[in-house]
Formats: C-alpha cells, sequence, structure tokens
C-alpha cells in the first residue's frame, strides 16, 4: 500500500507549484515500488502532467510580458506570433521634422479609455475617449505605438493606388509622347 506521508507530499508539491524534480522523485518512487494500481498510477501521473501545464503556462506568461507571443483560450499549447511578412510592412520615418528615425509600419492599432464623470457640481459626465495609434518596429528591433501624426511614410503606396496613370498623363500634357509600359526606346 502507499504510504500516506507519500501521498501528502506528494500532492502538496504538485498543488503548491513546488520545484518540478520534487514531483517527478515523488512519482518515480511510487513507480518503482509498484505497491498500487493501473487507476492509481494513471491519476497520479495525471496530475503531474496538469502541473506541468500549469508550469508551461506560467513561463508563457513571462515571455507575454516581455512580448512575442499570445496565450489562446485553452491552455493546452501556446501560440507563438508568426515573423510578419516583409510584403505587408511599409517604410515610414517617426519624428520627420526633429530628429527622423527610420521604422517599418506594421499597422494601425485602436485604443479606447473610459474616462469618469467629474466630481464637481457642474463637471464633466464622463465618456469614453477612443484613438488611433501606429504600430511600428524599429531598426533596432523595437516595436512601438506612436501617434498618427509623428508617422511620414516614405513609399508610393498611397500615389500608386489613387492616382495610378498620373505620371503618364502629366507627361502628356508637356508635349512628350505618352510611352507603352514594357517597351524600350
Amino acid at each position: 500500500m502507499i504510504h500516506e506521508k507519500q501521498i501528502i507530499i506528494f500532492f502538496i508539491c504538485v498543488i503548491a507549484g513546488a520545484v518540478a524534480s520534487a514531483a517527478t522523485h515523488a512519482i518515480k518512487g511510487w513507480i518503482s515500488q509498484k505497491e498500487y494500481m493501473k487507476i492509481q498510477r494513471k491519476r497520479a501521473f495525471r496530475q503531474f502532467l496538469e502541473y506541468e501545464k500549469r508550469k508551461a503556462v506560467h513561463e508563457a506568461m513571462k515571455k507575454c510580458e516581455m512580448g512575442g507571443c499570445v496565450l489562446p483560450v485553452e491552455p493546452d499549447r501556446l501560440v507563438i506570433l508568426p515573423p510578419w511578412p516583409a510584403g505587408m510592412l511599409r517604410p515610414c520615418l517617426i519624428d520627420p521634422e526633429d530628429n527622423p528615425t527610420k521604422a517599418w509600419f506594421h499597422r494601425w492599432t485602436e485604443r479606447s479609455e473610459i474616462i469618469p464623470p467629474s466630481p464637481m457640481i457642474g463637471g464633466h459626465s464622463g465618456g469614453v475617449l477612443k484613438y488611433a495609434l501606429a504600430l511600428v518596429e524599429f531598426e533596432d528591433g523595437h516595436v512601438r505605438e506612436v501617434a498618427p501624426e509623428r508617422v511620414k511614410f516614405t513609399d508610393t503606396e498611397i500615389r500608386d493606388c489613387y492616382f495610378p496613370g498620373k505620371m503618364r498623363k502629366r507627361g502628356k500634357e508637356h508635349g512628350e509622347e505618352e510611352k507603352e509600359p514594357g517597351k524600350r526606346e
């Protein structure tokens, strides 16, 4: 039979989140004794796996605080964010007037803050403040949120999207011949 003292030590190790080696040592000791049935062995092993899962979730939460991963709804496995495809990034300058810094624009993010009502008589009634921020990656690898007025894009994506034939038409107005794309002189 399993000793009550060993059972208590094992449960304290697993439930309290002690070092994994202590729980592993308790399980190995039990398995080597062969004094219990298969059902008890499965239960002990299942509890050990639950402890390992809790430990993995705790480590993932530490990584998430540093950035780079997202916890899924089910804590069974971690979802690591894939590297952002380079084709979706746009080059930009941050603070182009004061101190221009090169960066890659990822996407726009939205934030909202709840403003509590003023406690003063005749004060504002409170509400929600919503604003957008740009998610950019600097050359040194840091990813930050930046106000939209600090971002200046350096590519021609907007011009190509909204003015597709503008450059050819401008040349035609000045008496130059329109050239077909792909033909050389």
